[in-house]
């Protein structure tokens, strides 16, 4: 077994009369503080990413509802050929717009990360399935460093 450069396999040396006390307590601080920032790394993936995406932010509502109040309902961004509202062609998703493709843009990507997956017949959110997808991976890695961890410790256990 080849002992890897983390913070979980060197806390299995940790307490040892070998290391003494203080580089343990700093091995142990640093394995806490690494345990700490993964659980807040999969809380604000979780918790920020999924449910929400970047365009739900106050700003970009407010943003958007200033848009929809002074710009999408005037008379002069109005196709007059056929009397559609600006605000309508950006709901139509109109690639032909002078104004309003910030816009467009923005609705593409809230339904784009809206739309569902269809996945064996059960519908799941794009953005949701997508960060669960990330966080699953991520629990990958740590399960295989945990299993390196045990595979270090038995290891240590076959030492006379």
């Amino acid at each position: 077994y080849k002992v890897a450069e983390s913070a979980w396999d060197a806390l299995l040396l940790a307490w040892s009369p070998a290391v003494g006390w203080g580089g343990s307590l700093l091995m142990t601080l640093a394995t806490v503080v690494n345990a700490f920032m993964q659980l807040l790394l999969s809380m604000v993936a979780l918790d920020e990413m999924a449910p929400s995406g970047n365009f739900v932010s106050k700003d970009v509502i407010d943003d958007a509802r200033e848009w929809r109040v002074r710009h999408a309902h005037r008379d002069d961004y109005m196709d007059k050929s056929n009397w559609i509202s600006l605000d309508r062609l950006v709901c139509d998703l109109d690639g032909s717009l002078i104004y309003g493709n910030m816009q467009v843009s923005r609705l593409k990507e809230i339904q784009f990360y809206t739309k569902s997956l269809d996945f064996f017949g059960v519908e799941l959110p794009v953005g949701h399935t997508l960060a669960l997808v990330c966080l699953a991976i991520f629990g990958l890695f740590i399960a295989n460093e945990l299993l390196n961890c045990i595979l270090l410790l038995e290891a240590l256990l076959t030492i006379p």
